[in-house]
């Protein structure tokens, strides 16, 4: 469900999708997945975010796996100065910004873009207000938030949001979904909880 969660009829009209798991649960890969797949299928020439603790953290954990996970689906091409992405996919292209949350100065790095949909990965590692100002800069039509984080984030992140921000997370527009390691087949048995 969480990879097509966006394709789904009764989910169509959510704002986005908090994905919290346990370590080795492979929500970064699915989140990752379905934040690229769902921005290529639904816009053309637009840009988004990708965030995480730091640039390198985000590198490492997300981006530099990518071109393995969409092989055969997707070109990407990375430039690594820009810390930018461009995603190629069925004649569309699109532009995928990568940006550090480490600290409360973080907020001015995304400060004055306009984004059709931002990732946080790790969500709950970085300050209020740079997950504020990332959302605030989604004000595309049919803009999409994705979050994931460890089950103790989650509690986190819906905390430490004023309350009207506190929303998106008891939102009827907001999919929550529950990953586990027992649905990460890559898994051996032995690493899988119960």
């Amino acid at each position: 469900m969480t990879l097509t969660w966006w394709k789904q009829n009764k989910y169509r009209s959510c704002d986005g999708i908090i994905c919290d798991g346990s370590v080795r649960s492979g929500k970064t890969v699915c989140m990752a997945l379905s934040f690229v797949l769902w921005s290529m299928e639904r816009f053309e020439n637009q840009r988004f975010a990708l965030c995480g603790k730091t640039i390198e953290s985000l590198r490492r954990n997300v981006t530099g796996l990518l071109p393995q996970w969409l092989e055969g689906i997707c070109q990407i091409e990375e430039r690594r100065s820009e810390n930018r992405l461009t995603i190629s996919m069925n004649g569309r292209r699109n532009e995928y910004y990568l940006f550090g949350g480490k600290d409360e100065g973080s907020y001015a790095l995304i400060q004055g873009m306009t984004l059709s949909g931002v990732l946080f990965d790790e969500v709950a590692l970085m300050p209020r207000s740079f997950v504020e100002q990332a959302l605030a800069r989604c004000s595309v039509e049919g803009s999409k938030f994705f979050f994931n984080c460890n089950p103790e984030g989650l509690h986190k992140l819906c905390g430490q949001f004023s309350e009207i921000e506190n929303s998106i997370c008891r939102s009827p527009y907001t999919l929550t979904s529950l990953i586990t390691t027992r649905q990460n087949a890559r898994l051996p048995a032995r690493s899988k909880l119960s």
